[in-house]
């Protein structure tokens, strides 16, 4: 039997993607092994998704949402910086 392709379900995302994500790291203070640890993924999915060699698939994305304590939406671009935080303090008074 082959093996699922495992970039089948990735979603297409934007540049601002990559960009939104290595700002969040550089604004939480994560390297990617940290980031890693938090969001648990591994750290070679980790460098692939900053580097910009791979999109993330939709759970990818949740989980770097978890980890960097913001929301998918900033990630994708849809939010900025102020929209963002808001998100973050929702989520952790729920």
């Amino acid at each position: 039997m082959d093996k699922p392709n495992a970039h089948k379900y990735s979603l297409f995302v934007s540049d601002a993607f990559y960009t939104r994500l290595r700002e969040a790291m550089a604004h939480r203070g994560l390297s990617q092994k940290e980031l890693a640890l938090r969001s648990k993924l591994t750290l070679h999915t980790v460098q692939k998704l900053s580097a910009g060699m791979r999109p993330p698939s939709l759970e990818s994305l949740r989980k770097l949402s978890d980890g960097l304590e913001c929301s998918a939406d900033f990630l994708l671009g849809r939010l900025d910086w102020t929209d963002a935080r808001i998100v973050s303090k929702q989520k952790a008074n729920q």
